[in-house]
């Protein structure tokens, strides 16, 4: 009988234990300070299927974009943000369940960060920080650019579609015109944007115009909490993103400007007569 008691103690003993570990250790590697998680084990089914959980082991508030990946060559989606307090934890209800996707990809905003363990728990993808480093500004600008095409659009449609538009403002997106040069095409300036819970977007714009495209350039674009982590890069020709609007999700003022404008262009040659008879 106390044989039986002293394996039957160790039975819980061992169980206790794998419970307090509690699942398994993901694997993961680092381009920069980008991680990217494997969410699959051999047989393909995902490890991870829920939300995902940061533990802020440091003094900094910090804030993350977890982005996901249904396959290796599947485009990213965007699946949360974070924002954890400092020596707190925060649980996160994904945008989509875990499940769907294959690797997971969790990007800082505000700072260098180290993990010292990344598992999956209770179904969630917890993530233990356990060192950061806040950014510097380093004399870096803040930059995203675009060629966006307006097919069958003259160069005066695109000019009055972008000046228009400008003048107006987009949802809480207000824009303040420094410089309006129909001759050479440009309006620059710089906008505001305000979010519905009052965060404060600033940032610079220049849209300069040709025969059925423009070149947008938004630059500068910082907020009330650190944010230009996602946009860092030393110049405009060091743009290897353009046209990718993923990282716009932080600041939708900018993405839902591009879409106003265009909206504008096209309905300035929408139904336009065809000089071909």
């Amino acid at each position: 009988m106390k044989r039986f008691s002293l394996v039957l103690l160790f039975v819980l003993a061992l169980s206790f234990v794998a419970f307090a570990s509690n699942g398994d250790v993901l694997k993961y590697s680092a381009a920069g300070d980008e991680i990217e998680v494997i969410n699959f084990e051999e047989d393909g089914d995902e490890v991870c299927d829920d939300n995902v959980r940061f533990l802020n082991r440091t003094n900094f508030l910090l804030d993350f974009v977890v982005y996901g990946k249904r396959e290796k060559s599947s485009p990213r989606e965007l699946l949360a943000y974070v924002s954890v307090d400092r020596r707190d934890t925060q649980q996160e209800t994904t945008i989509k369940k875990l499940d769907e996707f294959k690797y997971v990809y969790v990007v800082p905003v505000d700072a260098s960060v180290r993990f010292s363990r990344i598992a999956c728990e209770h179904s969630d993808m917890y993530f233990y920080i356990e060192s950061a480093t806040p950014y510097g500004h380093g004399g870096r600008t803040s930059v995203y650019q675009s060629v966006v095409q307006r097919d069958g659009a003259s160069r005066s449609d695109v000019y009055e579609g972008i000046f228009r538009t400008l003048s107006r403002g987009v949802g809480n997106t207000q824009f303040y015109i420094e410089e309006n040069d129909k001759v050479q095409g440009l309006v620059s300036g710089w906008g505001v944007w305000t979010k519905s819970r009052g965060e404060i977007y600033k940032f610079g714009f220049r849209f300069e115009v040709k025969d059925g495209r423009y070149r947008v350039t938004f630059s500068d674009i910082e907020a009330d909490f650190e944010i230009r982590r996602l946009f860092l890069i030393d110049t405009i020709e060091a743009v290897s993103f353009s046209g990718d609007l993923d990282y716009l999700d932080i600041c939708p003022g900018l993405s839902d400007t591009i879409n106003a404008v265009n909206n504008a262009i096209d309905s300035m040659t929408r139904g336009r007569k065809s000089d071909n008879w």
